[in-house]
């Protein structure tokens, strides 16, 4: 059996609590290993396994490939501030400036080489000095 995005939404938001639109729809995308729109049997067996039993690293690439919002393999201070508006708007009343400000802290402690952007290796180096960060963006595991 295959799961539709929806119905894939409804099944994750009532087994973990996870209702961020933005994020519950890469959380699909990734589980979706063949882009096929749909989620597989296989495909959610995959995506449990590490949401439930994935060593750090494997949760820490999930997270990035989550937040990768393009999946040109960076995270952009453009896809950050869309996460972060989508969480915290939501949540607080937290203004643009606000979330630009938030953006700007994000990235300094995540972009270890400075280029603006970060990486895969700035992803892994900074969540592997301070795991809280590996939900900087908002919740995508359970």
């Amino acid at each position: 059996e295959k799961v539709d995005r929806t119905r894939f939404r409804d099944m994750l938001a009532d087994a973990f609590e996870i209702d961020d639109s933005l994020l519950m729809d890469r959380v699909f995308r990734c589980f979706d290993a063949d882009s096929d729109n749909y989620v597989n049997f296989e495909e959610f067996i995959r995506g449990m396994s590490l949401f439930l039993k994935g060593k750090f690293e494997e949760k820490a690439k999930f997270c990035f490939r989550v937040y990768d919002l393009n999946g040109d393999r960076f995270i952009s201070k453009d896809e950050m501030y869309q996460m972060l508006k989508n969480s915290l708007v939501r949540a607080v009343d937290e203004d643009e400036d606000g979330v630009k400000e938030l953006v700007e802290i994000a990235l300094k402690k995540l972009d270890e080489d400075h280029d603006g952007r970060v990486s895969d290796a700035d992803w892994s180096g900074a969540v592997n000095k301070e795991t809280l960060l590996l939900e900087a963006f908002g919740k995508c595991l359970p």
